[in-house]
């Protein structure tokens, strides 16, 4: 398994965009894309910690 440090250098965050649990919404504002697309991203492999849903944010 990839520990958390590989996988930020691997997906790093654009500037200015802090490390923080954020809802699907703002991740794909935060990323300028649609809430979609970062459903699609999370299905094929995007790391998170803990996956959101229903009134929880994504880590």
């Amino acid at each position: 398994m990839t520990d958390l440090a590989d996988l930020r250098r691997l997906y790093p965050l654009p500037e200015g965009v802090e490390d923080t649990a954020m809802n699907r919404a703002q991740i794909a504002r935060a990323l300028d894309v649609s809430d979609n697309t970062i459903s699609k991203w999370i299905a094929q492999g995007m790391p998170v910690l803990e996956e959101g849903g229903n009134g929880r944010e994504y880590a």
